[in-house]
């Protein structure tokens, strides 16, 4: 199976390595010697300042997710009832603000149900009961076209080559209603997380919980007419048999029991028939699970947190970079910075990228590596300046946290461990 990918529409991901956007940033013209060696030294520094901030970050959450994992091998303290319903809505949020940072697109309710009306282009169509869910979220990020190569009777199970919109990566976030348990070994405290790959529009309902096939009116018709013939006939047959053993005797009964027996027999056959038309697309939901499911639950966290932390990067030194090269001394606005920064990224990659101009800036603010100019308009610091910014600022960081425990949770006096 082959498979290729044209953008839909831009998205704000960059997806290009941090050490090649650094490499591809240093060939740039007008660059002395001493330019690139800074410049080196500067991404260094950001680099080491971001992933100290997010490793804090993941800290935090794994704190707050750590009553809630349904993986847990570690004891861990649940809060008490009256809590964990506000808390577990805080490890929600947490985590969905990671995925914006890692630039995830969330999929507000209808985008969901639209997909319910859509049967998949292998056959699949489930049902989703939303009335489980305590909270669910669903975000997305990749909105493309794949190709997919499909045999069918509609094309006399010839191979076609098809257009299939999908997303890159999904992830899903969910709790269950305590009144409304999947299974009786689920706990309907824990917060569920799952990470998918390369999942069709028209399959999104397959990587819920709570889904139930729902078989195609073709595939109805394959069962319900063959089993409601056969029992008009059986009927039929019994009318005719009851006439036949007044006028025939014990011989003339005997054949129209054993005809009675196929037609019944004939029924059986259909039942089961569509009881493998069903297991058939169970398997197609669970070989679609295997081969797409990238991680679960704390795992997912380690990843898009390492998603966001690149992405932060990657925007910071973007904006800076051409700050720092190109703009005038009198500064840009945020709108030439855009068309910089977007006009930077097309050289690079094949697809266009809608880059967060407001969110870059508020960066480089926040780190101290631009200055606000007259007319709304930014101008980078020089780089030598920027770097020993960050690296006084992480060693005061530094010298505080040698003061204070790393770690101060909150404690409550009614908070028992997890059994």
């Amino acid at each position: 199976m082959s498979s290729t990918h044209t953008p839909s529409r831009q998205e704000h991901f960059i997806p290009i390595q941090k050490g090649e956007l650094v490499q591809r940033l240093l060939l740039s013209d007008g660059l002395t010697p001493v330019d690139r060696r800074q410049f080196l030294e500067f991404c260094d520094t950001v680099s080491r300042r971001l992933h100290r901030e997010f490793r804090e970050r993941l800290e935090r959450l794994k704190c707050a997710y750590a009553p809630f994992d349904p993986d847990a091998e570690l004891v861990a303290t649940r809060p008490p009832d009256e809590e964990q319903e506000a808390m577990g809505s805080s490890v929600v949020r947490q985590f969905t603000a990671l995925l914006e940072k890692a630039n995830y697109m969330r999929l507000k309710r209808e985008d969901i149900e639209s997909a319910l009306g859509a049967t998949s282009d292998w056959g699949i169509d489930l049902y989703i009961d939303f009335d489980i869910f305590a909270e669910l979220e669903v975000y997305a990020r990749g909105d493309t076209i794949g190709r997919r190569v499909r045999c069918s009777w509609r094309t006399l199970y010839r191979r076609k080559t098809i257009d299939v919109p999908t997303y890159r990566r999904l992830a899903v976030i969910f709790r269950l209603r305590p009144d409304r348990p999947l299974e009786r070994d689920v706990d309907p405290n824990a917060i569920f997380i799952k990470l998918f790959k390369n999942i069709p529009k028209a399959d999104l309902e397959m990587m819920l919980p709570g889904t139930r096939v729902r078989m195609s009116w073709f595939d109805q018709g394959k069962i319900l007419f063959p089993t409601l013939s056969g029992i008009g006939m059986t009927l039929w047959k019994i009318i005719q048999g009851t006439l036949l053993l007044v006028y025939t005797g014990l011989q003339g009964m005997v054949a129209f029991l054993c005809f009675v027996g196929a037609t019944l027999g004939y029924g059986v056959k259909s039942v089961f028939g569509y009881l493998n038309t069903k297991n058939k697309y169970q398997l197609n939901v669970t070989r679609n699970l295997y081969y797409q499911n990238l991680d679960s639950n704390s795992g997912v966290l380690f990843r898009i947190l390492d998603e966001a932390e690149d992405q932060e990067f990657r925007e910071t030194i973007l904006a800076y970079f051409l700050l720092w090269r190109d703009a005038p001394v009198s500064g840009w606005s945020a709108d030439e910075l855009d068309h910089a920064v977007e006009a930077c990224l097309a050289s690079m990659l094949p697809t266009g990228v809608d880059f967060e101009v407001a969110d870059a800036i508020a960066k480089l603010q926040r780190l101290g590596l631009a200055t606000a100019m007259p007319r709304d308009k930014w101008r980078a610091r020089s780089i030598r300046e920027a770097t020993q910014l960050l690296n006084d600022e992480t060693d005061e960081q530094r010298r505080g946290e040698s003061c204070s425990p790393h770690f101060q949770p909150d404690q409550h006096p009614d908070q028992r461990p997890v059994e």
